[in-house]
């Protein structure tokens, strides 16, 4: 199964009796090697899901997966065939999977916005900005922080690099609020729609602002790590783009507001980031397999970017040298959820496995 190790941090502690409406899906991508013509009947592929399912033993899990309606489960299963040219083909499964019925996307968002930062990175190349550049964040407009250092860089300075590593590591929001600010609203969906990732829009921060407030972005300088010198000013930006955010979207019987407090009644979701399971598959396929998809879908990364994307995807935080993240409080390799999946095998893809996984609760 391939997926970033940050979104197994969310599969722990979320259950029925904590979220007793909550909104779970579950993506993932396996390899195999097989002859193209062990084709897949709808039979087969049904049987193929539940032999995958049975396998996980956890219980919340399987109490979820046989009350999917409850729940609102959505299951998306990539398996990846190799031809005898190691060329990559895909089957598809679902499970109560449609890309109109609204879920509560959370931290996956990180991901495509990680995709577009390097890609919009490739612009600044002139003034030489790098992805290790200092990125300062100033405050342009109300309710905007004030960003000049980062303790969990080695340099103490705030880059692009760092705030990737931390959102595949520990699934950090304000990694993703400093990235969403250098893209800019605008930037962010006008990319996705051009690219076919029609049924994805991401128009807030993980931050407590208004639709007023998400549109506008910081200014952000750029700084050289070796002088300090400025390479490059993004000025402060404002999002004129409308969007059809169609019916309302109200879901659960209770929520807690952005002040902790337990508010009687549903939850609107009408205006929040979403996505789809099938955006997100094919984001991922587009960065894991770059020749193997619409060269529309994909993002403008090199060799490079898309090394530095697979190692901190695919590292645990333990894993990493800088910062030591306390084990305790996130998850280890032996402590992997997917370890507990005796029935599947998951060949690990440089010498990992990356994992793409997003469980979420309302």
């Amino acid at each position: 199964m391939i997926v970033s190790r940050y979104q197994q941090t969310l599969l722990k502690g979320i259950g029925p009796k904590k979220h007793a409406s909550g909104l779970w899906l579950l993506i993932g991508l396996t390899f195999a090697f097989m002859p193209l013509n062990s084709l897949f009947s709808q039979e087969n592929r049904a049987q193929l899901l539940n032999q995958i399912t049975r396998g996980i033993q956890d219980s919340i899990f399987q109490k979820v997966y046989h009350h999917p309606q409850k729940y609102r489960l959505q299951i998306l299963y990539t398996q990846i065939n190799r031809d005898k040219n190691n060329q990559p083909h895909f089957t598809t499964f679902t499970y109560h999977c449609s890309p109109d019925g609204y879920f509560n996307p959370a931290s996956t968002v990180k991901m495509p916005i990680s995709f577009l930062s390097l890609q919009k990175l490739h612009q600044l190349k002139p003034y030489g900005v790098s992805k290790d550049s200092y990125m300062l964040t100033d405050s342009s407009y109300k309710s905007q922080q004030i960003i000049h250092r980062d303790t969990t860089s080695m340099s103490g300075q705030p880059s692009i690099a760092a705030y990737i590593k931390r959102i595949f590591l520990v699934s950090d929001n304000d990694a993703y609020n400093r990235l969403y600010e250098f893209l800019g609203q605008g930037y962010i969906n006008t990319q996705l729609q051009k690219k076919g990732y029609t049924h994805t829009r991401i128009d807030r921060r993980f931050y407590p602002m208004n639709e007023d407030q998400n549109r506008h972005t910081n200014q952000i300088r750029f700084l050289d790590p070796q002088n300090e010198a400025i390479q490059y000013k993004q000025p402060a930006a404002y999002s004129t783009d409308s969007f059809h955010y169609g019916k309302q979207i109200l879901i659960g019987k209770a929520h807690m507001d952005s002040k902790d407090s337990l508010i009687t009644g549903p939850y609107d979701f009408t205006k929040g980031n979403r996505t789809s399971l099938e955006d997100l598959t094919n984001m991922l396929k587009a960065v894991l397999f770059p020749q193997a998809v619409n060269p529309k879908k994909r993002f403008n990364l090199s060799a490079a970017d898309r090394k530095f994307l697979l190692q901190y995807m695919s590292q645990y935080p333990g894993e990493t040298n800088y910062p030591k993240y306390d084990t305790s409080k996130f998850l280890t390799a032996s402590q992997s959820s997917f370890s507990e999946m005796p029935a599947i095998s998951f060949p690990a893809i440089f010498g990992h496995l990356i994992n793409q996984v997003g469980l979420m609760g309302s």
